[in-house]
């Protein structure tokens, strides 16, 4: 790497913090200083983002990037990158739909000298996917601009491009649709800013602009430790599939060892039943998978082959989004979800990371400090059900959550006739039965539902008139909560016919786009242009609460930044920071249990934990 990553970090924050507040926006910003940008760069099934990452695949020396298209408030350009006057730019504020890849491809340019930081750089880059989804509107460019202007955009050259160069465009005779593609995508793009970018609240921009840059700084990876599981895996995953009985008979030719078609031959031999999918996702093949594992060696086989693939997967796309510096160059979707917490993107998920080991592999491990450093790794406790009371006005609960009881102590002792002392240490089968009522319970889920939710969340495995039983004595010693149900449930469907506006706490709004009735009940979109989704009074509630407790961890993550950590990643609540060795993780603790202003009286609480390598919590 020819240049330091750390240098970018101004352009990539760019504004002063307003402490707590989520709802001060860049309201007077002069539209003369916005520029839009798009690169368009050679890609094909094996150069591209999905299988290389997008650090590797910008820098790999098939992905030339052939054409930029720059358009400000006066003037559109498009030609080659080298061809530009960068120095025309520097300065102002750079705008580009997804822009950690248009990010990238700059320091490319950079790298091979053909700009360079002094020529340009921008004062603060704007990420218009981010801000659509900030806006209520898809990521793609082309859903945003037609949800947002009516635009229309076609995408139908970037395809016909796939595995073709610049002389490919230029022989075919279709070189001016191109670059005519290229400058309509950056004038969508400034569109979205220059419409929306004065309306983003300025920490709301931070937030997006943090998490390029936690991608771009790329969390540390232990190399040996990924490529010996690679090996562990592929080991297993061959004896698994050499264990299957149709891999080596004669009578098959190139047999799959996840066919279906064989697989259910096979049960039929055997006299069992076959699983209607073999999804990595399917819990109708997980519970096949348990009953007749033990009874049939190749069924187990086949839960090691599925087991060890989507394992393998996993790890290769670690070790392959890995860079020559060891650090793990990554992407997360801003605004992933209708409550703007977080989600995966781009091949790897950080919000949803293997937790336990299996075939000798733990993912999370590969994660690991370098000489010097060490993780830590905090996050907020029981936010949710803390965020619920409050909302619920249930001080009563609260009371005993501020004097240091868990919240499901809490809830034993106000609901379920608890009265001992810890209720974790001294009748662990009541404290998992009050987990399960806390965490599964408090956004109106059924018994049906419940019975499961129990399993799952809490190890419990309740009988239908159990689960019945309990969700009724729930809602009977819960009625604020059953009550904030029930009052937004009215809200939204007074909201018949026009847009339901739920504020939150911080003062950031969650939209409900075109409120109707459905049936029996009433359906919204919460992107534009989207589908329609069901909602009633415990989703609504879910909704709040997780955008509150987003909005919370969210302050607490620019908080964090402002003191100095590096926030390697973070996945829902949970932060993971990179610090020095031997430095107390007191000063992360006490900024994740900082309460903002906008939700006094909430008990927020935080818990750390110091590891060289990255664990469960």
């Amino acid at each position: 790497m020819a240049f330091d990553i750390n240098a970018l970090e101004p352009c990539l924050i760019g504004f002063d913090t307003v402490e707590d507040d989520l709802v001060t926006t860049a309201e007077g910003l002069d539209p003369t200083s916005l520029v839009a940008l798009d690169f368009e760069t050679y890609y094909d099934k094996e150069v591209s983002i999905q299988p290389l990452g997008g650090w590797n695949y910008t820098f790999h020396p098939k992905a030339d990037p052939y054409l930029l298209s720059v358009v400000t408030h006066n003037t559109e350009w498009v030609g080659r990158p080298e061809d530009f006057d960068w120095a025309s730019i520097d300065g102002k504020v750079w705008c580009a739909h997804n822009a950690g890849f248009d990010l990238r491809v700059w320091l490319r340019l950079v790298h091979h000298g053909i700009t360079s930081f002094d020529e340009s750089y921008p004062s603060v880059w704007c990420d218009t996917a981010a801000l659509a989804a900030y806006v209520g509107a898809k990521r793609s460019l082309d859903a945003a601009v037609h949800a947002l202007f009516g635009i229309q955009l076609s995408k139908g050259m970037r395809s016909w491009m796939k595995g073709k160069t610049e002389d490919d465009a230029r022989a075919a005779g279709r070189y001016e649709e191109l670059r005519q593609y290229a400058l309509d995508d950056s004038k969508g793009c400034y569109k979205i800013a220059e419409h929306f970018a004065p309306q983003w609240p300025l920490n709301e921009w931070k937030l997006a602009n943090h998490t390029i840059w936690i991608g771009l700084r790329g969390a540390p990876v232990d190399k040996e430790m990924v490529d010996e599981s690679v090996r562990k895996l592929h080991k297993v995953r061959f004896d698994a599939e050499n264990s299957l009985p149709w891999m080596d008979s004669p009578n098959i030719k190139d047999p799959k060892p996840l066919s279906p078609k064989l697989l259910a031959e096979e049960c039929a031999k055997e006299g069992i039943p076959a699983p209607s999918s073999l999804a990595q996702t399917s819990e109708e093949c997980a519970e096949w998978e348990k009953e007749y594992g033990d009874k049939y060696p190749w069924v187990g086989a086949m839960r090691d082959y599925r087991r060890s693939n989507m394992l393998l997967t996993k790890v290769e796309k670690l070790r392959d989004f890995t860079r020559d510096d060891g650090r793990f160059d990554f992407s997360m979707k801003y605004g992933g979800a209708h409550t703007m917490r977080w989600a995966g993107e781009a091949g790897w998920n950080m919000q949803n990371q293997h937790r336990d080991e299996l075939f000798g592999v733990n993912i999370r491990h590969m994660f690991k400090a370098p000489k010097g450093k060490q993780l830590v790794i905090c996050d907020l406790s029981q936010i949710e059900p803390r965020v619920l009371a409050w909302f619920a006005g249930m001080e009563d609960f609260l009371d005993l959550v501020r004097e240091g009881f868990s919240v499901y102590d809490a809830h034993a002792r106000q609901t379920m006739g608890w009265s001992g002392g810890p209720l974790k240490d001294e009748d662990p089968s009541l404290y998992k039965y009050a987990k399960a009522r806390v965490l599964g319970l408090g956004y109106q889920c059924g018994h049906v539902r419940f019975k499961e939710v129990a399993r799952m969340m809490a190890g419990l495995e309740l009988d239908p008139m159990e689960s019945k039983k309990t969700v009724t004595n729930y809602r009977l010693t819960n009625r604020k909560i059953t009550q904030l149900w029930r009052s937004l449930d009215a809200s939204f469907k007074k909201s018949s016919g026009e847009n339901f506006e739920l504020e939150l706490p911080s003062g950031r709004v969650m939209t409900y786009f075109n409120v109707q009735r459905k049936g029996d009940g009433y359906v919204a979109k919460t992107e534009r242009g989207s589908y329609y989704k069901h909602f009633y009074g415990g989703k609504l509630t879910e909704n709040l609460v997780q955008a509150t407790a987003r909005d919370v961890f969210a302050i607490h993550l620019l908080m964090l930044e402002e003191a100095g950590y590096e926030v390697l990643f973070h996945t829902h609540d949970e932060a993971v920071i990179e610090t020095p060795a031997g430095e107390s993780k007191d000063g992360v603790e006490d900024i994740m249990s900082h309460c903002p202003s906008w939700l006094e009286g909430c008990p927020i609480g935080a818990e750390a934990i110091v590891s060289q390598h990255y664990l469960k919590s």
